[in-house]
């Protein structure tokens, strides 16, 4: 008996760009836009039971509006275009909202709510907390989020300031 085991791998080297502007509105507002994947692309699946999809990479535009004050901050983010994913997916458009307070010099406790107005996807509540640590050189965030229709999950952000 023989077993013969064949793999393909594929590999794809590509870059995008993400672009983003801030202004001030006044001593406690600031107005704010992101552009995200300002380079459109496809990329298809491999074929598996004789179904193949293509995942859609589409610029995202975000506005958003943030009040901050002492140790506490409240965001306002709506998204001006929608969310594309794969093309037998329906597209999201979310609208979210979240407030931070800093506890202490390095914790801070997040939470939000994130909405899908289009209502192709589940509206979720969030919650997590941050640290700043070794006199903020890394910052570690955690967070979960739950919403209906067994929908949750578990975020973690890592980064470092030289």
């Amino acid at each position: 008996m023989t077993l013969t085991a064949a793999a393909t791998a594929t590999t794809i080297l590509a870059f995008n760009i993400d672009a983003g502007l801030a202004t001030p509105l006044g001593d406690n507002w600031t107005l704010g836009v992101t552009g995200l994947n300002l380079v459109s692309r496809d990329l298809q699946t491999k074929e598996t039971n004789s179904y193949r999809d293509t995942y859609q990479i589409r610029p995202l535009v975000t506005s958003g509006l943030s009040w901050s004050s002492g140790p506490f901050t409240a965001a306002l983010d709506v998204d001006l275009t929608e969310t594309k994913r794969f093309k037998s997916q329906a597209n999201s458009q979310y609208a979210g909202v979240g407030g931070e307070c800093r506890v202490l010099d390095w914790l801070a406790l997040y939470a939000g709510y994130r909405a899908d107005m289009k209502s192709a996807d589940e509206n979720v509540f969030t919650a997590g907390f941050g640290l700043a640590l070794f006199n903020n050189a890394v910052h570690l965030d955690l967070a979960v989020s739950v919403g209906d229709n067994n929908t949750w999950g578990a975020m973690m952000q890592l980064g470092f300031n030289f």
